[in-house]
């Protein structure tokens, strides 16, 4: 599981195999949570190619807060790249939360 930095909507996601040649998964699947802590399908079970990067446009996708990657069989991911637009209460918890954090030693 993967926390955002806020609330938001994923528009592309890039399932990264690069340099996994022999030992890729065969297929990978992408679960967000929602704000109120349920799991909405992303990305269903999807067939994905060894050493590339897999890249997917998410149509349907509901704002989340994190993200789940699920692999078949195990195998070797070099990173999880997730692209999308926070929600305008996620902008907002992030702008406050940043604020705080930002004047806080001063």
């Amino acid at each position: 599981e993967v926390a955002l930095a806020c609330e938001g909507t994923i528009a592309v996601a890039e399932l990264d195999t690069s340099w996994f040649l022999h030992n890729a998964p065969a297929a990978a699947q992408l679960s967000g949570r929602t704000a109120d802590g349920e799991w909405r399908e992303l990305l269903p079970r999807t067939a994905i190619a060894p050493d590339n990067r897999n890249r997917f446009l998410l149509t349907d996708a509901s704002p989340c807060t994190a993200v789940r990657l699920d692999v078949f069989p195990d195998g070797g991911m070099a990173r999880l790249r997730l692209h999308g637009t926070p929600t305008e209460g996620g902008h907002a918890a992030l702008s406050a939360r940043w604020n705080s954090a930002r004047w806080k030693d001063t």
